[in-house]
């Protein structure tokens, strides 16, 4: 009975994104900047005159990728931005204020780009 219970509730749960491992993460801020993701489905940026590193957090479900980026604040990895991107497109948003003070007051467009290890070879758009 719990066995049916738990299958119940994953299904009435919604779609389940899977842990995009190997998939290709790219940022544009002030550069272009690519890092791959971890078995986790986590890309880590080490970006200077930062007080830690940005990660990129990466869930995959078809041909899109949920996304959030956790910027290191006060020691501690803090969600900054959260989305659903398509993969092989470049999603552009403004930079939230949390992730500005991260970048020591960047103000400006994020693109951002996902590509799951089975589209990781698209050219550039």
């Amino acid at each position: 009975m719990a066995l049916l219970t738990a299958g119940m509730v994953a299904l009435m749960s919604g779609p389940v994104w899977a842990q995009a491992s190997s998939a290709r993460v790219e940022l544009r801020l002030f550069e272009r900047l690519e890092a791959r993701t971890d078995a986790e489905g986590v890309a880590v940026f080490e970006i200077p005159d930062t007080p830690g590193p940005l990660k990129v957090r990466v869930a995959l479900d078809g041909s899109e990728a949920k996304v959030t980026i956790l910027a290191t604040i006060d020691g501690l990895p803090r969600p900054v931005y959260r989305g659903t991107v398509k993969q092989g497109e470049w999603a552009a948003f403004e930079a939230p204020p949390e992730l500005s003070k991260f970048l020591s007051g960047y103000h400006g467009t994020v693109r951002l780009r996902i590509n799951g290890p089975d589209n990781g070879k698209q050219g550039e758009k």
